[in-house]
């Protein structure tokens, strides 16, 4: 699949088009070319993301709860070739979420998806960096043969709407801290519980061990 872009004054060249699905700690400046994020109902098979061919809601392949895949077509920023690479942008429904209430042709985003915390999967990250109001923005192209190859179902369409409800984001200066406001311990301090060492000391003082095994000898 090939795509037609535009760089300056640089005569179009001929790009492949790829999916794009962020690796852990990596990020992506991208500059949208769709209208919206549409996508299609899934469900977990094993530790595979399968389509739901029955496309509302559950299906009769389904195993239990459906989820949602959005994807949407973008330029990517590529820093090493400094040039931008077409690609199908995939999001989960809590990413589109997000990116709703601002998202429109011309966007440009900042997509990234954290290192791993403890071992635990950090989600992707969207922020909006502004707009791009060239009307000489390259249309939108057909990445949905690769979506279907992706998962391997020739039925595949890109067609429903994140059931997700809107998250709205504001932006905003965090105004000063209140006078009043009390300062947070070290972490778990408030959680942290008495030991029996320390409720023995309270209760016989230093040799309070030896008498409690005494006291439960009796």
């Amino acid at each position: 699949m090939q795509h037609d872009r535009t760089r300056g004054d640089a005569a179009p060249s001929a790009l492949p088009v790829r999916l794009l699905r962020l690796a852990d700690g990596q990020s992506k400046l991208l500059l949208a070319l769709s209208d919206t994020i549409l996508g299609f109902a899934g469900h977990w098979d094993a530790k595979t993301f399968q389509s739901c061919r029955g496309r509302q809601g559950r299906c009769k392949w389904c195993p239990g709860p459906t989820s949602w895949r959005g994807y949407f077509a973008a330029l990517a920023w590529d820093g090493e070739e400094q040039r931008w690479q077409p690609v199908g942008v995939e999001v989960s429904e809590a990413v589109e979420a997000t990116m709703r209430e601002q998202f429109r042709r011309g966007t440009r985003w900042h997509l990234q998806k954290p290192w791993p915390v403890r071992k635990r999967k950090q989600p992707v990250i969207a922020t909006l960096r502004g707009a791009h109001e060239d009307p000489g923005l390259a249309a939108a192209f057909d990445f949905l043969p690769l979506v279907r190859s992706l998962y391997q179902d020739p039925d595949l369409l890109l067609d429903i709407p994140n059931p997700k409800p809107i998250v709205t984001v504001i932006a905003f200066e965090q105004p000063a801290a209140p006078e009043e406001s009390p300062r947070p311990g070290p972490p778990g301090q408030a959680e942290r519980l008495p030991t029996f060492k320390a409720l023995d000391r309270e209760r016989f003082g230093s040799e309070g061990n030896g008498k409690r095994r005494q006291d439960n000898g009796k």
